[in-house]
């Protein structure tokens, strides 16, 4: 189910953003002063010379502009928009529009393109709902739920296993501590709903014992759940409180993987059953504003076997998908919207007349509505409501008439499957170690991805992994390597993918991991050869290799492996010249060592296990625990030594990239929050510029407020 692979994902992987270097932040700041000159010649046309005109076509070059970074383009939009309104024209509007559509991670930009679309009209033209971004990220879950008064979003935290609540007014995201530490244990929860009252907050709990708990909490950090339901057969998915927050709706899920609807009091009881749906689930139930009906989606025949979970929408070429209704009692069932289509994900409006749901039914997935009475649709009341909301994931919608919905940006293949597009970023660290301003994109030409950089020893140089277009999974099998200074490539094709890449001190070659994680290569930068380095040390590396480090003379490879038969994992270092391996440390118990880095002055290696920041001495002697709460991802050294970078949480459990004192002992947040996936981090030679790659397309959380008038049209 899509959500237990977004939570494998993060325990598997876990990663901070945001990097740099000096040597590529001298050449941003060109690029950056070459904008500027740009956006001050087209202010000069408008001001100086009264040339409107002029000054549109400037701030083009700017738009069409290979160097400029997402938020100058956007800016360069904005102007355009306003140019266009001094000269009356209807070209203001697309200008806004591109802003809010093409450019909708930059936040500040959309806001004011929708406000001065406001001004202008547009987006209160009667009968034309209008969506507005609220948020990207980990906020924007299809698995999260939105509470009736609109103040609270509730989802899982994928960082720790924990519970988190989003403060909708202020934006801010806190960790409910439903659980204690992170992923030290097994123990996690899925699926959390926040009463109408808002004062309890049901959901689904897993134990490490795989007991499967569904469990009430009040809403307040750190407060006691009681348990309703324990089982280690059947998942009581949470889906809906009763009006009067006494009950909880729930979707059973059976080992089989059948399901059946049911009621289960919120003090406690026995599971009430409600009706059996076999195979057919396809997507969450929803409840009417009166607790009288329960809304729901389902195949309209059952499946000779079980299907994914009913949080992944049904594959393409499955059967037909109608939307049922039920009273809440389970006394009468009406298919209420029916027909060779899929029609999915049903949300009631707060006035309890109209459902809406999903349909590709028009040939497209567009957001369609039908009228309700008594438990029966209206006839003629089916309509298409927003045509271009593609297929999305609803997570609810306020009292208010707030309908809050996920939609996933990130492209599939004809599979399905996510391809996560990445490309490099830059940022720097002030004085206090904080974030400068927002990371810059060192690469915004190319039509795929990159990632994984590593910096040359003398910092002239940049190595990363690319991914062709068209491939059909996250296979990057180029190694690229990229002047710093001119921007000149040098690609190194590969038959297979390959893990992140290291240089070696000589600055001449690179040690080369293949995805399969059992062997070395040395790839020669000049010849483009790539040599196994068994060949070299007459030693191939058991186990699999999950991290690598070089020392400064080039003759050791250190070496985190992990034994497939017993599951513990050793460092063991790897003398290049005659082949010999030695055992530096080894786990006490089963468990994985994620990450190694070697300190400047070749005396220790940091490590990720078991979610703590460790030390060691390259001898076997001087373990330290440096840090609990640090999590696989990015560890990387300052040249000075003094620092150690790493994924680590604060107090309240959000994750970001941490810096570890080696003279104090502390760590202190930098202020980059972690995103999904793990990737190498490079320091520059100043020790505050850093270099990583990021995901550039992301879940996205909409809201549409101004649906009443469109559905008022459906009516009868």
């Amino acid at each position: 189910m899509e959500k237990q692979m977004k939570l494998n994902q993060w325990r598997a992987f876990a990663l901070v953003s945001m990097v740099l270097l000096s040597a590529v932040a001298v050449g941003q700041q060109r690029n950056s002063a070459d904008i500027d000159v740009q956006f001050k010649a087209a202010s000069q046309k408008e001001i100086r010379d009264g040339d409107l005109k002029g000054a549109i076509a400037a701030y083009q070059k700017i738009l069409n502009n290979a160097r400029a970074n997402r938020d100058e383009k956007a800016k360069a939009l904005l102007e355009i928009g306003r140019l266009y309104e001094k000269l009356g024209s209807a070209d203001a509007q697309k200008a806004y529009d591109r802003v809010v559509k093409e450019f909708s991670s930059q936040l500040e930009a959309v806001a004011e393109a929708r406000e001065r679309l406001e001004v202008l009209g547009v987006a209160r033209s009667p009968g034309i709902p209008t969506a507005q971004l609220v948020t990207t990220g980990d906020d924007a879950d299809s698995g999260a739920f939105i509470s009736p008064d609109g103040r609270f979003l509730s989802r899982p935290h994928w960082l720790t296993g924990d519970l988190a609540v989003r403060d909708m007014s202020t934006g801010k995201t806190a960790r409910l501590f439903a659980k204690a530490g992170a992923w030290e244990s097994d123990e996690e929860i899925d699926t959390a709903l926040i009463s109408p009252n808002g004062k309890r907050i049901a959901f689904l709990f897993r134990t490490e014992e795989g007991k499967h708990q569904l469990r009430v909490m009040p809403n307040e950090p750190g407060a006691h759940a009681s348990v309703l339901v324990d089982s280690r057969e059947d998942t009581a998915w949470p889906v809906a409180w009763s009006p009067d927050s006494r009950s909880i709706l729930v979707t059973v899920e059976s080992h089989d993987q059948t399901w059946r609807l049911a009621w289960i009091p919120a003090s406690g009881g026995d599971i009430k059953p409600l009706q059996s749906l076999g195979w057919r689930l396809r997507t969450s139930p929803s409840l009417s504003p009166d607790g009288r009906y329960i809304a729901y989606s389902a195949l309209a025949t059952n499946p000779s076997k079980a299907l994914s979970g009913y949080v992944s929408p049904a594959p393409p070429d499955s059967a037909d998908q109608y939307i049922y209704l039920i009273a809440a009692d389970g006394s009468r069932l009406t298919e209420l919207v029916k027909g060779n289509s899929t029609n999915e994900s049903p949300v009631w409006t707060p006035d309890g007349r109209h459902i809406l749901f999903v349909s590709n039914r028009s040939g497209q997935f567009t957001l369609w509505s039908v009228a309700v009475t008594d438990g029966k649709p209206e006839t003629g009341s089916l309509s298409p409501v927003m045509a271009d909301a593609g297929r999305i994931s609803p997570i609810g919608m306020t009292q208010a008439g707030s309908y809050y919905y996920v939609k996933d940006s990130t492209p599939r293949s004809a599979s399905g499957e996510r391809i996560y597009p990445f490309d490099l970023f830059t940022a720097k660290l002030d004085a206090s170690g904080k974030i400068q301003g927002r990371a810059t994109r060192i690469l915004d030409s190319f039509v795929d991805s990159n990632k994984d950089p590593a910096l040359s020893p003398d910092g002239k140089s940049l190595a990363f992994l690319r991914r062709r277009p068209g491939n059909d999974s996250n296979v990057f099998d180029q190694i690229v390597v990229r002047s710093v200074a001119g921007g000149e490539e040098h690609v190194y094709n590969r038959n297979a993918p390959a893990a992140p890449v290291m240089w070696f001190h000589d600055g001449a070659s690179l040690l080369i991991l293949p995805g399969g994680r059992r062997r070395l290569f040395r790839l020669d930068l000049k010849t483009g050869e790539f040599t196994a380095l068994e060949n070299l040390a007459q030693s191939t590396p058991p186990f699999q290799i999950r991290s690598l480090a070089i020392s400064a003379n080039d003759d050791i490879v250190y070496m985190a492996l992990q034994n497939p038969m017993d599951r513990i994992g050793s460092i063991v270092s790897l003398n290049l010249k005659t082949g010999e391996q030695k055992q530096i440390w080894t786990l006490k118990s089963t468990g994985y060592i994620d990450d190694i880095a070697l300190s400047p002055d070749g005396r220790t290696l940091a490590m990720i296990s078991g979610s703590h920041l460790l030390q060691i001495g390259v001898d076997g002697t001087g373990y330290r625990d440096l840090q609990p709460f640090a999590y696989e991802g990015m560890l990387a050294w300052s040249p000075s030594g003094e620092y150690l970078f790493f994924l680590g949480a604060n107090q309240d459990g959000a994750g970001q990239l941490m810096r570890w004192n080696a003279k104090t002992g502390k760590s202190d947040p930098t202020g980059l929050p972690i995103t999904q996936v793990r990737h190498p981090l490079a320091v520059g030679p100043d020790g505050v510029t850093l270099i990583f790659s990021d995901i550039t397309d992301s879940t996205e959380l909409w809201r549409i407020d101004n649906l009443s008038t469109a559905l008022r049209g459906n009516a009868r």
